[in-house]
């Protein structure tokens, strides 16, 4: 059963792993496009902008580390989930989407925002959730 187990098992985390990793490197594209757009339409302060960047560092560092199969890495991924989630219910981004549709630019923000901050989040903090469950159930089958 060993051998014919890992060999089972071994593809689904490497295929869980790149999946969550291109969830990653897609949100850091995201958060490229996005803080762009704010900054050549003069939406944002320069600051703001560089704190993006900073940001998309950070998450492509976690990304290449998750791709990896860093533990610790996927972890971090969830709780930027998380994070993403907080930071975009401020005023602003509140206000940013109750503006949806007023300005070309603005809306390509929000989309942005809502694929950056919203969507590509919660798929990773889903997916994330269902390897773990997954990889504790076979962790039991095995023992």
């Amino acid at each position: 059963m060993g051998k014919s187990y890992i060999g089972q098992i071994y593809p689904k985390m490497l295929k869980s792993n790149t999946f969550l990793s291109l969830l990653l490197f897609a949100d850091a594209v995201v958060m490229i496009i996005g803080g762009y757009i704010l900054r050549v339409n003069g939406l944002v302060p320069l600051w703001l902008t560089i704190a993006t960047y900073a940001s998309v560092v950070v998450i492509v560092l976690v990304a290449y580390l998750v791709l990896i199969g860093n533990k610790k890495a996927q972890l971090l991924g969830f709780i930027l989930g998380f994070v993403a989630m907080a930071v975009s219910t401020n005023p602003a981004h509140i206000t940013a989407l109750k503006e949806f549709g007023s300005t070309m630019p603005l809306s390509e923000a929000d989309i942005t925002m809502i694929l950056g901050f919203y969507l590509l989040p919660v798929i990773y903090i889903v997916k994330y959730g269902l390897s773990f469950r997954t990889e504790r159930k076979a962790g039991t089958i095995s023992q």
